[in-house]
Order: C-alpha cells, then structure tokens, then sequence
C-alpha cells in the first residue's frame, strides 16, 4: 500500500500483558464490558486489515480501554469498540443483558438520572499518507422501545443518540452544514442560532476550557426491505466543530446528552414539517425506551492508522447539593462534568484521585 503500516504484533508476550482479540466479540469483564471486531480476520495484503489488543490489568481503572491497528478494508467501513452494558455474544449465550448494580445500564430513560456519567478518551496516531484517511471517534447511545433484559432489534431502534469527539474525513468543510431533503435519501439539519443561519453549539467544559458541539438532526427517506424502518427513526448527533480546539475527553452526565437533544431540536427542526412531527413523537416516547448499552470507539473507513481508546467506562456521581464539603481525597463535579479534588461543587463523585468505573466486583 506505499504508506508506513502501524501493526500490533500477532504475538505479544506475558511482559506486554496485552491480548489480541481473535473474534467478534470479546467479553473482557463479565457483565461489565466487550470489545468488537469485525475485522479481525480479515486480509489486506498479507496483513490483518485491524488488529485490536487490550490490557486485563487496565480494565478495573479503565473500562473497556483498546489499542487498534487499521488499514483499509475491503468492506468499506467497520465500527471498532467497546459496549458497556448489554451484548450480543454472537455464541449459543446470545444477548447478555447489562447488570445495572455494575454499569447503570439497561435503564429506562425515565429512570435515569444525572449521575450516571461516562468517562471516554481516545487518541488517534495516523500514517504518514493521512489525506485520505476517513474516521471519526464516536459513542453511540444504544436505545430500544422492548422490555429490559431482550436484545434490541433494529425495527426498535427508532431513535439514536450518537456523539462524535473526533474526526478525519475528507470535504471537511461541508461536514456541518445542512443537507436536502430534495437531493438525498438520508438528510438532515442542524440546530441554528435565532439568525437562521449560524450553529447554535452545545458547550461541554473540560478541564476549564469550553468546547463546542454542533447538533445534527437526520432523517431517512425511501429505505426498503431490512432498513425500512430507518423511515421512522430520529438520529440525533452531537459534532466537534473545531477540530483544532477538541475536547480532551468526556466526563459528563449521560443525561446532559439526552436533554440537550430534545432542547435544541426546534432550533433545527423545521415546523410544520413531517420531519418535525416525527421527532416530536420520538422525543414523546423516549421516557419508556431503555438505553441498554453504549458502545464507544472509532468508525472507520479509509486508511491506515493507530487507534487507541484510553478511557471507557460509566461512573456515580452523587447529589450532595453546592457547597457540600469535599476532603482532599474526594472528587467533586460540577454540574457540566468537571471533576476537581478537595473544592466544593454540586456533585461529589465516587473516588479518590479521578473518576473509576461504577463498580469493580
């Protein structure tokens, strides 16, 4: 292929304490976390096309934490990552549903509260021919009108949640801006300031810094047979606008995200429109869905590169009202995720020196 390759080694010894993945699914925790890929067997030219490796000793500190090597598929596209919370085996076990006690998940979004947070970092080190490289690092919400413990089926998944850190894609310059349902079978708006015309961000802050996130609304038309019911579905995405100022990672509520997609959809979200009266019906149904699992890591498509998922993993933090005292030993966050030792704050969180996963049995 011409470009430099990054490759993990097929063998990797006691010393490295790191395990390839060899199937598509890879239980690393029981009722805590899996890792996807589908790539694992796959050629390209004499070299596995994504060789994804992880560290037993890391995951009580880190969740459902990775390193991939990808080059280009013939399939055009694979989502590398990690679930937290329930999985399909794909074995004689089938759907392992999540174990609230341990993750949080599955949890009916009327349940759900604010302090139920994620932890999520990655880092991308690409080839030397990184022009054409085409990926983006997302988490995805993974939702379902069925009862609590079955596995989601997509004629259910009538609503996404999906947000996007990080990205690497050609025409970037087009990537935010809005497109026609006249042109398109898969289309979409994005939420705009009162002038119509500029974006309108959701604002995380990290670390005392705010990062802005556009806020996408796609819909689907003219889908037949298996993705039919794409016809019925909201997809909602939250996009890093500025991809020389991006977030170092998140650490926030998962509800913040929930929220924010209902509040900002009538300022994308023509009136009087189809596409309005859909997304306000599935915005009225989402309090009886169950959100049975996120998944995080990278989509990708062309290329070759290092992915690596630091950080992944869901953690309490606890009301304790502002104000409330915090020892030197305690985490305190705030109300937008920002996580401080020994000050006071809104929130007290579960820990000593930085956010853990929820619980470690």
């Amino acid at each position: 292929m011409g470009a430099a390759r990054f490759v993990i080694p097929e063998e990797v010894t006691a010393a490295d304490a790191e395990i390839i993945v060899e199937k598509n699914v890879t239980i690393i925790k029981p009722d805590h976390y899996a890792l996807i890929n589908r790539l694992w067997d796959e050629d390209c030219d004499g070299f596995p096309c994504c060789n994804m490796s992880y560290d037993p000793s890391a995951i009580a500190e880190h969740g459902g934490a990775f390193k991939a090597s990808y080059a280009d598929s013939l399939r055009g596209y694979a989502y590398l990552n990690a679930k937290i919370g329930g999985v399909d085996t794909e074995t004689d076990q089938g759907w392992q549903p999540g174990n609230w006690n341990l993750t949080g998940l599955p949890v009916q979004v009327d349940d759900l509260d604010h302090d139920l947070y994620v932890k999520w970092k990655v880092l991308q080190e690409e080839g030397s021919d990184d022009d054409g490289n085409k990926w983006w690092a997302t988490i995805n919400y993974i939702f379902d009108n069925g009862t609590e413990n079955v596995m989601p089926v997509p004629e259910h998944r009538l609503f996404d949640i999906v947000i996007e850190l990080n990205r690497k894609r050609p025409k970037e310059s087009e990537y935010l801006n809005d497109r026609s349902k006249s042109t398109s079978d898969v289309y979409w708006w994005f939420a705009k300031n009162e002038d119509g015309v500029t974006l309108r961000p959701f604002v995380l802050n990290v670390g005392g810094k705010d990062y802005g996130f556009a806020v996408r609304y796609k819909f689907f038309q003219n889908q037949v047979d298996d993705k039919e019911h794409k016809n019925r579905k909201v997809h909602v995405k939250f996009i890093a606008m500025d991809l020389n100022h991006v977030a170092p990672y998140i650490a926030h509520s998962l509800k913040d995200f929930i929220e924010a997609a209902g509040d900002y959809m009538t300022h994308a979200v023509p009136e009087n429109t189809p596409e309005r009266d859909l997304a306000e019906q599935r915005f009225s149904e989402l309090p009886d869905l169950y959100l049975k699992s996120l998944a995080g890591g990278y989509e990708v498509y062309l290329g070759q590169m290092k992915l690596i998922q630091e950080d992944f993993f869901t953690y309490r933090c606890i009301e304790a009202g502002y104000g409330a005292p915090c020892t030197g030993t305690t985490l305190c966050c705030d109300s937008m995720g920002m996580c401080t030792r020994g000050k006071p704050s809104s929130r007290v969180c579960q820990g000593s020196t930085s956010p853990r996963p929820l619980l470690d049995d």
